[in-house]
């Protein structure tokens, strides 16, 4: 049994279809016993009658995404060892099995594509996909309430305090928390790899739609089949 978690809070930045369409996703694309989780904020418990009866609500408190840093907390409870996050805007497109059994207690999709990375940034990992073990980077839950639990619109370009969420602290030049990186060829970004003219590598299993399109916004024949 693993978590499969998401963070969702509830208003219409990412209408509810995109909750429930992930979880489909997941049901489709990952053979060992799984329970699923929304990391949620202030509107989510509202909006229950919409969601899957499958699905499980943790209230947060936190907007937008910043409930994904709560499942860095040291104490965290009811979730499997195991955790798997994954961001609402990304598309499954084979078994997620292989990332799952990854042998890493905190591991995730490489920010940049290695063909593509400046100098320096090599290892910067970006948390629109995440496997960890639970409980095993406390520091990032620290460090986010030690600066005072900052929060910023979607957007915005007045972002203060960790300009980029938990990945301000993750990728910190001056304290780093250590991590490793899941295969390139397993998850790749739509708009890195240029993949509305490459298409759908053989290997690939999740396509991160992170910016702008968003899964709902495109034509690709691969998107329609797989994000559903």
């Amino acid at each position: 049994m693993i978590t499969i978690a998401t963070c969702w809070d509830g208003r219409d930045f990412y209408p509810v279809k995109y909750v429930n369409i992930l979880l489909s996703m997941v049901k489709r694309n990952l053979q060992i016993p799984f329970e699923f989780v929304i990391l949620a904020g202030p509107e989510a418990e509202n909006r229950r009658g919409e969601l899957s009866p499958e699905i499980s609500i943790v209230p947060t408190g936190l907007p937008y995404w910043w409930g994904k840093l709560w499942m860095y907390k040291a104490d965290l409870q009811g979730f499997s060892d195991i955790i798997l996050y994954l961001d609402l805007d990304i598309v499954i497109t084979g078994d997620l099995g292989v990332i799952a059994e990854i042998k890493s207690d905190f591991t995730g999709f490489r920010d940049y594509p290695a063909a593509l990375c400046p100098a320096g940034f090599e290892y910067d990992l970006n948390t629109s996909v995440v496997l960890m073990r639970r409980g095993a980077r406390p520091e990032v839950w620290n460090e986010y309430v030690a600066a005072g639990m900052p929060t910023w619109e979607p957007f915005s370009k007045q972002r203060g305090r960790l300009p980029l969420a938990e990945m301000s602290i993750i990728n910190s030049r001056e304290k780093p928390v250590k991590h490793d990186l899941i295969p390139e060829k397993w998850v790749k970004s739509y708009k890195l790899h240029k993949m509305a003219e490459t298409g759908l590598p053989a290997d690939c299993r999740i396509a991160v739609f992170h910016g702008r399109p968003k899964p709902h916004e495109v034509s690709d024949s691969w998107v329609k089949e797989n994000w559903r």
